[in-house]
């Protein structure tokens, strides 16, 4: 399947998610980030729809102080 939208670069897509370039490549790795080989180097692009969907899949839970609770 080829991308429909503009592909980025490994640096990009970390900058993208405020992650490091090797987190990136391992979640591409381990095939929980979608990513497309470009090239005769076979270079990893992502697309931005992958990125958003990755952060939608993959949301950090947070924990809610007890000070924060709602009162009942």
């Amino acid at each position: 399947m080829k991308p429909s939208s503009p592909l980025l670069t490994t640096k990009e897509a970390a900058g993208f998610l405020r992650v490091s370039e090797v987190s990136v490549r391992r979640w591409a790795d381990a095939g929980t980030l979608r990513s497309y080989y470009v090239g005769d180097r076979g270079e990893r692009r992502f697309t931005r729809d992958d990125l958003l969907h990755y952060l939608e899949v993959n949301r950090p839970r947070t924990k809610v102080r007890r000070s924060e609770r709602r009162k009942e």
